[in-house]
């Protein structure tokens, strides 16, 4: 419980603390930095990759037998009385569509799955008719055909932007704009605000008889929350313009950073007067 006693008793500064204290949260503070610029920015890419997949799965896949499917964008809906999977093949089709709000529906005998040359893929039906007109209104067109082929999914759908989270540090570097230096001083923010708090660690060691361990703890746990919440607001600001890059999140680390300082040395004033 006096360790830090014997140690100044000793006649060793307080300062000789950070090295040892440094290396050993350096282990630490490397896997927290390398989760933080490496591996958290591939993970959200990831997910945002399997996301774009999910919400790009062909309409085709969606087709069942007897049952009437409305593809994802709500602008179609499919049914058919027999269908081969496999094979691709369909027969006694019915399908409706909307566009320029304008109603279509369309009824063919059979019908198949079908890949064009650039990948695209395609509902091809044979012997049917498609009508066309507004709802409430009596006009109306109605074509005979005997094959009609309705575009089911492209070969490559539009894909969202990948969010500023999932872009790689490099990336961020490469295109330095407002969001991306946000999204920088965040990722840097994590092994930055790590090596503070071990830092703080050695003013905040020194207990005494009457507070005892649980003062120490609490103030440790508030500096952190505090140290958290501006990291989090002075984020969100640089995000949205409020606060410039060129200032970031550097004046919170430095506040941390002289805190620190001012404790320690306060640590080693009262040692050495209670030596004189």
């Amino acid at each position: 419980d006096h360790e830090m006693e014997v140690w100044m008793s000793s006649g060793l500064s307080i300062a000789e603390w950070v090295r040892p204290t440094l290396t050993f949260a350096a282990p630490m503070i490397i896997v927290i930095a390398t989760l933080s610029l490496g591996l958290s920015p591939w993970a959200v890419h990831q997910g945002n990759e399997y996301k774009q997949k999910l919400m790009a799965q062909e309409e085709s896949s969606a087709i069942s037998p007897g049952l009437f499917k409305e593809a994802k964008s709500s602008d179609r809906v499919f049914f058919v009385e027999n269908f081969s999977g496999e094979q691709g093949s369909a027969t006694n089709i019915f399908v409706q569509t909307e566009k320029n709000q304008k109603l279509g529906i369309i009824s063919a005998h059979q019908g198949k799955l079908i890949t064009d040359a650039s990948g695209n893929r395609h509902l091809q039906m044979s012997g049917g008719r498609r009508y066309e007109g507004t709802p409430g209104q009596k006009e109306y067109r109605i074509v005979e055909f005997d094959k009609y082929t309705l575009l089911i999914q492209p070969k490559e759908p539009g894909k969202e932007d990948t969010p500023t989270a999932g872009k790689s540090t490099p990336e961020l570097l490469r295109n330095p704009t407002q969001g991306h230096l946000a999204e920088l001083s965040w990722r840097l923010a994590t092994p930055i605000g790590a090596t503070l708090m071990t830092l703080l660690a050695i003013p905040l060691s020194f207990s005494r008889p009457r507070s005892g361990r649980s003062m120490n703890m609490l103030m440790a746990l508030l500096a952190y929350m505090i140290y958290s919440n501006f990291i989090s607001v002075g984020n969100a600001w640089m995000a949205q313009g409020k606060l410039p890059t060129s200032i970031g999140l550097w004046p919170i680390h430095g506040a941390l950073l002289a805190t620190t300082a001012f404790l320690l040395a306060r640590q080693a004033g009262a040692f050495r007067k209670a030596g004189k």
